[in-house]
């Protein structure tokens, strides 16, 4: 890969349901658990952000989170969005 170019950040997401989302598309737990790790093992790691739906279980997104640190990836960031005034 050329220095000049970064990967780009893995967007995982929590429906308002519960469903989880590798860059819109439809994962479970067990497939988000192999990409992690298939992602961690590259030399190139790109980052995670998480994103939230408000209405989530806190308990996912945690859930959510423990499972990138147990992949070892260390470049995480939650992403919100502004209420709506």
């Amino acid at each position: 890969m050329d220095a000049d170019k970064t990967e780009e950040p893995v967007k995982i997401v929590v429906a308002s349901d519960g469903t989880y989302f590798w860059n819109n598309e439809v994962v479970d737990l067990q497939e988000l658990e192999a990409r992690l790790e298939d992602i961690s093992s590259k030399s190139d790691i790109p980052g995670v952000q998480v994103l939230g739906d408000r209405s989530v279980s806190y308990e996912k997104v945690v859930q959510l989170l423990a499972l990138v640190s147990r992949s070892g990836i260390q470049s995480v960031g939650l992403v919100t969005e502004p209420e709506a005034k």
